[in-house]
């Protein structure tokens, strides 16, 4: 039996996502498919765009077997730990024999051998690492420099692993969002000593922080870009039919007439969730602790991506939410469904 995980967050699911399930299930001759999703938050901080249970649906509806939650203290996490929390769950089922994930490169040789090179870290590396992390340099930046300045230096075990990769190479593997998550996935199985085979799938379409949306794969970031600048949400949506297979859009327009769709100016709009790269910001005062209508301005510390400080704000804020209010839950058995309310206007394709 073949079973073939993918780890997604589908915010929402596309035609790029429909693409990469039936080539997984082609190219892994795979009886099942199983899916890590990320929850409600996803792994820029911010709150997906519409709940985990509609996005579940969209996948199943699509090709997916089964799908589990990634959950949220992952799914908000560094791309490290995300793509580590998801080997992690696929490994610990015990029954996934490869994993799929899209990236830009086509070279599958050089993303292993690079995977395992980061794995590895080796002294050249990490001291590269550390000097350009005390310079001010972002993360992702002190990396790409480190692994370009220390490709010299041989792996333990087996010098010969990084032949096929130059810095040219490896700093244009690491400027790719896609490269970068495949990596994480490769690192995570090679730390793991996990038997599950990592199956790199060429991403198609528009890149993926892309907004473009002049072909039929565009990316998630184009499509919810288009949603969030549309003066009326119950205006025609049948754009969307060209990015979206059919189910996964008349499930959107489904949900959407339940409740509204979620974007992260609306947490903005609470004070505690910042979206622009301006010096200052404001936290949410119950986040950290203080009184409600306490003034606290927080500074970008150099080096330290917002995405990280909303992430830590997400944290923050459901560990207080569940030492507040836990115990205000009924027991399980006791509690009912949440009912969305339609309300009069409804949409759907054509309206």
């Amino acid at each position: 039996m073949n079973v073939t995980g993918i780890i997604a967050e589908y915010n929402p699911f596309h035609n790029g996502h429909l693409y990469q399930l039936e080539k997984a299930r082609n190219d892994t001759n795979a009886d099942y498919l199983i899916v890590v999703m990320s929850g409600d938050f996803v792994q820029r901080g911010a709150p997906a765009l519409i709940d985990k249970y509609t996005r579940a649906k969209m996948a199943l509806e699509n090709g997916a077997d089964l799908v589990l939650e990634l959950p949220v203290l992952w799914s908000t996490a560094s791309a490290e730990y995300f793509a580590g929390a998801g080997i992690a769950l696929l490994d610990r089922i015990g029954v996934t024999s490869a994993v799929c994930f899209g990236c830009e490169t086509p070279d599958q040789a050089a993303l292993l051998s690079l995977a395992r090179f980061l794995a590895e870290e080796t002294s050249a590396y990490r001291s590269a690492l550390n000097d350009a992390l005390k310079k001010g340099m972002s993360y992702p930046a002190a990396r790409a420099f480190a692994v370009q300045t220390s490709l010299s230096a041989p792996l333990s075990g087996d010098p010969s692993v990084l032949a096929s990769v130059t810095p040219e190479l490896a700093e244009t593997i690491l400027a790719s969002p896609n490269n970068i998550l495949g990596l994480e996935y490769c690192k995570a199985l090679f730390r793991r000593n996990s038997q599950i085979r990592p199956v790199p799938i060429a991403r198609i379409g528009s890149g993926y922080h892309a907004n473009n949306l002049d072909t039929s794969f565009a990316s998630a970031t184009g499509i919810r870009s288009y949603l969030n600048g549309l003066a009326d949400l119950y205006s025609d949506l049948s754009a969307l039919d060209a990015w979206m297979p059919k189910s996964a859009f008349l499930t959107l327009c489904e949900a959407l007439n339940a409740h509204p769709l979620m974007f992260e100016e609306d947490f903005a709009a609470l004070g505690f969730y910042q979206t622009g790269d301006g010096p200052q910001g404001r936290a949410f005062p119950s986040a950290v602790g203080a009184n409600q209508g306490d003034d606290l301005p927080f500074r970008h510390i150099k080096g330290d991506p917002f995405d990280r400080f909303n992430a830590a704000i997400i944290h923050l804020q459901i560990l207080n939410a569940k030492n507040r209010f836990t115990h205000l839950l009924p027991p399980p058995n006791k509690r009912r469904s949440r009912a969305g309310s339609s309300g009069s206007q409804r949409v759907g394709p054509g309206q």
